[in-house]
């Protein structure tokens, strides 16, 4: 016996409503903003979570700074 699936109708041309950001980016990032300080503090034996408490920032914007600067100075 052979079974079979009945063929369904496939949308092909739909409209689904959705939104987009548009960011200002000649803006300078957090990150950008931070780094050299963070870098800085780093240097003095801190921890990112220390230096994110100082600079009022969260861990991983410290992190991103930190890898960031040291990218563009190599």
């Amino acid at each position: 016996m052979i079974w079979w699936a009945r063929s369904q109708y496939r949308r092909t041309i739909c409209q689904l409503p959705f939104q987009i950001t548009i960011y200002d980016l000649s803006e300078q990032p957090n990150y950008e903003k931070i780094a050299e300080k963070a870098l800085q503090l780093k240097e003095l034996g801190l921890t990112y979570s220390s230096i994110a408490r100082r600079l009022n920032v969260d861990h991983k914007s410290i992190s991103k700074a930190i890898n960031w600067i040291k990218e563009i100075n190599f």
